[in-house]
């Protein structure tokens, strides 16, 4: 019988933790649970779990500082950090310190099973995120892409783009020059400002008039643009490309 992944759920909501705690059973977990950041230390202290789910606001020690000692005592440990509030400062605080990604509460079940599936499966899967606002072109990549195993997040906007980097390590982005809030250039811009090392291919309908924009970004270190309407095929043999470290 193979041994069951092991997930740590730090989290002083008990509703949270039980309801949790039963859907990652039921997908056949093993789960241990703990309310709080002393208590989450000293079972990692005792045990190497595969994945722990840290709240960032708790009482007596915050999820952070908890981070931190985790890391200190599993260095390799996988954490994934929780929270309900805006709190920029600390979200930033434990990426720099070494979390996996951010989730927002209310935790949303596919997402999360998602993210857990792919960090614990050890395929090298990459983490892809797609900014359109053309719905049903987002919709068909992402089918496409879930399809062949990559772990897909979407942004209809620049803002909700730049939200999603701020919480989430990306490995790739495609991000469309024409949004309806931001220049897709500016957006560019901040999420780089965010993370130096992702990946990001530019994507537009609109290369005769926007062909300023373009070499301004190949400057400033985009891999490339994709001219639509383009095949699904180009985009997943753009990512194939990244995963082997190739260039294009």
């Amino acid at each position: 019988m193979a041994t069951r992944r092991s997930i740590l759920i730090v989290d002083d909501d008990p509703g949270l933790v039980r309801t949790t705690s039963l859907i990652l059973e039921h997908e056949g977990y093993s789960v241990t649970t703990a309310s709080n950041g002393p208590e989450a230390i000293a079972l990692t202290r005792e045990t190497a779990f595969d994945l722990t789910l840290l709240d960032i606001k708790m009482p007596e020690i915050d999820g952070v500082e908890t981070l931190r000692e985790l890391k200190r005592l599993r260095p390799t440990a996988t954490v994934v950090m929780m929270t309900a509030y805006t709190v920029e400062q600390r979200i930033s605080e434990a990426l720099r310190e070494g979390a996996h990604a951010i989730l927002r509460k209310p935790l949303a079940i596919e997402p999360l099973l998602g993210l857990i599936e792919q960090t614990l499966a050890g395929r090298g899967d990459m983490l892809v995120l797609l900014v359109d606002d053309d719905d049903g072109m987002r919709t068909t990549l992402y089918e496409i892409l879930a399809h062949r195993g990559y772990v897909v997040g979407t942004a209809a906007s620049g803002e909700q783009a730049i939200e999603l980097v701020r919480t989430t390590r990306y490995d790739a982005i495609f991000l469309d020059l024409r949004l309806p809030d931001k220049n897709g250039l500016d957006v560019y811009l901040e999420i780089r400002a965010l993370d130096a090392k992702v990946v990001v291919f530019l994507i537009t309908a609109y290369r005769g008039t926007s062909e300023g924009l373009i070499q301004e970004a190949l400057r400033n270190t985009v891999r490339r643009c994709l001219d639509k309407p383009f095949e699904p095929a180009e985009v997943l043999k753009t990512l194939q490309h990244l995963r082997n470290g190739e260039p294009g």
